[in-house]
Formats: structure tokens, C-alpha cells, sequence
């Protein structure tokens, strides 16, 4: 069902999703890439800019949602993708480290060749739910996009692993698709059949129980479009 909503997606820009992609995982980004090259474009600033996706530098440049980070921070991004993100996050971190994980082979490769020469940044693959890091060694943990096609069952694994890798006091921040928001309803309403199994709805009720569960809390919600950005403070340290 994600192939076909895919293909419906990339229809409606008149794209195809070929068969020789050396990598499904990598959701049509190897598409995009050589869409980007074509017009002369960072692949980042294309999707952006040329695709519609809303601006990763705004998003973080939110400061009612992103701190400053303390001298040396660990920042860890769940679902790095192709970096739009990422790059915006290390810019944040000049002495610190930022660690990408990504499912996909494809995307991998690509953010190892495009941080190339910024050793700060690391990218590593992930099993599952579990992240590659120690026991409290990340100050902050942050995904985009991904958390709204998990189920909830998945989110409470995530959840457990990030209380684990974080240190007290530390930060979770995700979207994730609200359902008692408006915006998330009208989108669920538009959305087409194909659509139906790439996303999951949760309420902000539900998600505060699953992280507060696990001694966090939330601090601050922020929409954008379809999309509720919930940032979450483990217990301990200075709050």
C-alpha cells in the first residue's frame, strides 16, 4: 500500500517510481535527486523550493520549540532522510555531535557523501526501534516525518528507547498528526484512499500518556500545516 500511495504521489508530479531503484526504502528520493541534478539543485533546497515542503531552517529556528544547545551537545535525529534537517541541526552544534539514522541503505550513503568533511556529523544505521547510542550520552533526540506512520504500539518502544539514550533533563522532539487539531482532520478528510495506510492519528491526550509514562513532559506543542511538533523534557537534571 506505501508503493502505491507513493506512486500516486509521484504521479501527481509527473514522476514515476522505477523499478530499477537500487533501494525502496529510500521512499523515491533517488527520484528526486536526479530531478534536482537536472535543474542544478542541492537535492535539500529542491525539496523545498520546487516541491513544497515547508522550510526545515524556519521550523528550526522556532526558539518557543528548539533550545540553544549546551557546550558539546549530542543531538540524535531519527529519520534523517536527505539531511534538510540535518544540515540546519549541525549548524547548531559547531563542538557538539549530531548522530543521522536512517532505515534506508540509499539515504545513508547519500548523507555520508553530503556531511562529507564535517566530522561532527555521524551516520549510522538503526535495528528497529533501538537507537545507536549509550545509555544517557544524548542531550537531545529529534525526528521529522516519522512518527506520523507509526502505530502506537511503536511509539511507546521509541519512547521507552529514547528515556534510555537520554540524559535527565534531556529533550525529545517529533511531529506527529494530531487528531483533535483541525488541520490534521481537514487532512484526513482530503486524503486520498491510497493515502490511508501511510499515516497513523493519535490525540495530544494520548501521546502525553505515552511519553509521561516514562517520566517526561511536555513543554511546548507548535503546528505547522497538518503536522504538531510536541517537544518533551525527561525528568531530572536542571528543568
Amino acid at each position: 500500500m506505501f508503493k502505491a500511495a507513493l506512486k500516486s504521489v509521484l504521479g501527481s508530479l509527473g514522476l514515476t517510481l522505477s523499478r530499477a531503484s537500487v533501494d525502496p526504502t529510500c521512499e523515491g528520493f533517488d527520484v528526486y535527486l536526479r530531478r534536482a541534478n537536472e535543474q542544478g539543485l542541492d537535492l535539500n533546497d529542491w525539496l523545498e523550493s520546487e516541491h513544497g515542503w515547508e522550510s526545515a531552517e524556519e521550523l528550526l529556528g522556532q526558539q518557543s520549540l528548539f533550545p540553544e544547545f549546551p557546550e558539546g551537545a549530542c543531538v540524535l535525529e531519527i529519520g534523517s532522510g536527505t539531511g534538510r534537517h540535518a544540515r540546519h541541526l549541525v549548524a547548531r552544534l559547531p563542538r557538539g555531535r549530531l548522530i543521522c539514522v536512517d532505515h534506508s541503505p540509499w539515504c545513508r550513503r547519500f548523507l555520508a557523501d553530503y556531511f562529507r568533511g564535517q566530522p561532527q556529523v555521524e551516520v549510522r544505521s538503526m535495528e528497529g526501534w533501538r537507537l545507536p547510542a549509550g545509555d544517557g550520552e544524548l542531550d537531545m533526540v529529534f525526528s521529522n516525518g516519522t512518527f506520523i506512520e507509526l502505530k502506537l504500539g511503536t511509539i511507546h518502544r521509541f519512547a521507552a528507547e529514547i528515556s534510555r539514550a537520554l540524559k535527565n533533563g534531556g529533550l525529545v522532539i517529533f511531529d506527529y498528526l494530531d487528531i483533535e487539531r483541525e488541520e490534521a482532520w481537514r487532512f484526513l478528510r482530503a486524503s486520498a484512499p491510497e493515502l490511508d495506510n501511510c499515516f497513523t492519528y493519535h490525540s495530544g491526550t494520548t501521546i502525553n500518556k505515552v511519553f509521561g509514562d516514562l517520566g517526561f513532559t511536555a513543554i511546548t506543542r507548535h503546528q505547522v500545516g497538518k503536522n504538531t511538533y510536541v517537544a518533551f523534557r525527561k525528568s531530572g537534571g536542571d528543568e
